[in-house]
């Protein structure tokens, strides 16, 4: 199973590189993980089938990580931002 998949199995939501998950006592998704290059890391403790804490691709196998290597990459593509290129005195000009 693909991890990407396996964490949607188990209720989590992956939205661009972070992992959440719905809370019981709100009932909103809050941020209980994020996805690294070459693993899964969980800063909350409540993530079960997963262990909190570092969680790597290799665990799981070679093709899976691969796959999720690619939808990282994908994911920084995304976020990459254009520089704000703006000089001080165009600035004061355009807001004055």
């Amino acid at each position: 199973m693909n991890i990407l998949n396996k964490l949607q199995a188990n209720g989590f939501k992956v939205v661009g590189r972070y992992i959440s998950k719905k809370s019981s006592k709100t009932n909103k998704y809050e941020v209980k993980g994020y996805l690294n290059d070459d693993s899964i890391y969980f800063f909350s403790d409540n993530v079960y089938p997963f262990k909190n804490g570092y969680n790597s691709f290799s665990e799981y196998s070679e093709t899976d990580s691969l796959q999720v290597q690619n939808y990282i990459k994908k994911v920084k593509q995304k976020e990459a931002k254009t520089p704000f290129n703006v000089s001080f005195e165009a600035y004061s000009e355009l807001t004055s």
